[in-house]
């Protein structure tokens, strides 16, 4: 998930170069990170590093303008979705 956001930077990078820093700082700050997190496995910090990505990329619309384009996490996982870390998931079923 996280190599595919950041392809879509670099196609936003080409077709909206004015853009480019604030994609390089929020992939620095946030991508990166979490994808150190994933290989760590530790799902608690990965966590909270996640809702602060989601801030982060929040406040970066605020500032450049767009307001109105703004993640938000579902209240409830779909029923139909595992949500628990690899490890616990008993894969005899």
């Amino acid at each position: 998930m996280i190599n595919n956001i950041q392809k879509l930077h670099e196609y936003g990078k080409q077709t909206r170069p004015k853009m480019a820093p604030w994609l390089d700082q929020f992939e620095q700050e946030h991508l990166i990170p979490l994808k150190n997190l994933l290989k760590k496995e530790d799902w608690a910090l990965f966590e909270k590093a996640y809702h602060h990505a989601v801030e982060g990329a929040n406040s970066l619309h605020d500032e450049l303008g767009y307001p109105y384009i703004h993640w938000e996490l579902p209240p409830h996982a779909p029923e139909n979705l595992r949500m628990e870390p690899p490890s616990s998931i008993d894969s005899s079923q």
